[in-house]
């Protein structure tokens, strides 16, 4: 895995004005999807190997064109269990044209706003609404608070390698504990829907 200055220069070499100001909250929001959905593009997705997938970016149904890698998802129920499905994963040839993507991807609509707040609740429920995640939990809430509790330990583990400042964090997404690197565990975690 890279170390959290490498990848940091990697974000802020492919940032770009629309995705609003270059600040260390949003970089560090954007930073943070880049370590919990793939450690950096380093996770293995079921058998797919050097994906340099730092989003979990999907590339659509099976079966899978040449730079895609068929790989479990999950899509949660109302009674908070999840349902697996097999989908393409997109392949990159770089860290930094995975990065490229996974920006233009995640950074847009709300999520440029609540990105520049450094507040990882603001910035999930954006990503939601945007269509980034489904998540994990029976209610629309509780998959948000799923992700902003992970988004807050990565921040907080990222703020602390870089030696940054974190901006306060919503009540209800705590600031610390453990990150779950879910697709190594398969729970597939970023459903961005086809075509991403």
């Amino acid at each position: 895995m890279l170390s959290h200055a490498a990848a940091r220069a990697i974000i802020s070499g492919e940032w770009r004005p629309e995705f609003g100001p270059e600040t260390p909250n949003a970089l560090r929001m954007a930073q943070s999807v880049g370590l919990i959905e793939s450690a950096y593009g380093s996770a293995r997705f079921s058998d797919c190997e050097d994906l340099k997938n730092w989003g979990a970016v999907q590339a659509g149904h099976t079966p899978c064109g040449p730079d895609a890698c068929e790989a479990r998802d999950t899509h949660p129920n109302p009674d908070g269990t999840s349902t697996s499905y097999q989908i393409c994963f997109r392949r990159y040839s770089s860290d930094a044209e995975a990065v490229a993507h996974m920006l233009r991807v995640l950074m847009r609509g709300p999520a440029i706003a609540a990105a520049q707040t450094g507040d990882a609740r603001r910035f999930a429920a954006a990503m939601y609404e945007n269509g980034y995640f489904e998540g994990v939990g029976r209610t629309v809430a509780d998959r948000i608070e799923w992700q902003a509790k992970r988004l807050a330990s990565a921040d907080q583990t990222i703020a602390r390698a870089l030696g940054e400042e974190r901006a306060k964090q919503s009540s209800s997404t705590g600031g610390g504990g453990l990150i779950v690197f879910g697709l190594a565990l398969g729970l597939g975690w970023a459903l961005t829907r086809g075509g991403k």
